[in-house]
């Protein structure tokens, strides 16, 4: 099965992840008064037959990433996505890699202004009890899941990990720096990073700082907008 089912909750969700939809619009709405007008236009983008095009996008681009992170992850173990988001990749991985099971971390909240470039700090526009939910409707057990809302709890320091995975989030929208020590930490001798970095940033320098100069490569990736680098712990 490769198809996606999406709440019309969780495709307003996708949209205002996925683009500057959000952006371009809170600033008039909030001055102008113009709430309901915005529902409106937030309706008619994820009507029926709107989200089921959604749907259908958003999952052959997610079996294509999760095609590509197959490559490099391991077959069994504990994955931790950061700015998991609604987690299209994280199901798609869940229905190709059976042995895996997932930490799934983002902060839980709506900000007022989400950033779509990269700044200092992550911005957010996620309820993890809606990625929780789509994911497990789309057949994965609960079991598989566990969520860390980074906004609230800390990082999971002591909850080891085989892989960790960062699809445009940690890397491309904030600094690795944010995660990068604790990354390190949490995760098992031969574990493995693959992150999407931004380019122009010392991200690439940052990772063989911290696991090796020969530990860290370009891999191949299913865009061609700015490379994913794998990261290797040393065993």
């Amino acid at each position: 099965m490769t198809e996606f089912e999406l709440s019309q909750s969780q495709a307003h969700a996708l949209l205002l992840q996925r683009t500057g939809y959000q952006s371009t619009l809170v600033g008039l709405v909030k001055r102008a008064g113009l709430t309901r007008w915005y529902d409106a236009r937030v309706a008619a983008r994820t009507s029926t037959r709107r989200r089921v095009d959604l749907a259908g996008r958003y999952a052959e681009e997610c079996r294509r990433e999760a095609e590509s992170l197959a490559q490099v992850l391991p077959e069994t173990g504990v994955v931790m996505d950061i700015g998991c988001g609604l987690g299209g990749p994280d199901l798609a991985l869940a229905r190709a890699v059976p042995g895996l099971s997932f930490v799934l971390l983002d902060k839980d909240e709506f900000d007022d202004r989400p950033h779509y470039g990269f700044e200092a700090e992550a911005s957010a526009y996620n309820s993890l009890a809606q990625t929780v939910e789509f994911i497990t409707a789309n057949g994965v057990a609960p079991a598989r899941l566990e969520t860390v809302d980074i906004a609230r709890q800390p990082f999971p320091a002591e909850r080891p990990v085989d892989a960790v995975i960062s699809i445009m989030s940690w890397g491309f929208h904030y600094p690795l720096s944010t995660y990068l020590d604790q990354v390190h930490a949490v995760l098992r001798p031969g574990g493995v990073v693959v992150v999407d970095v931004r380019t122009g940033t010392d991200a690439e320098a940052e990772l063989r700082g911290a696991f090796g100069e020969d530990a860290v490569r370009r891999v191949a990736t299913p865009h061609t907008a700015f490379p994913r680098l794998l990261a290797t712990k040393s065993a």
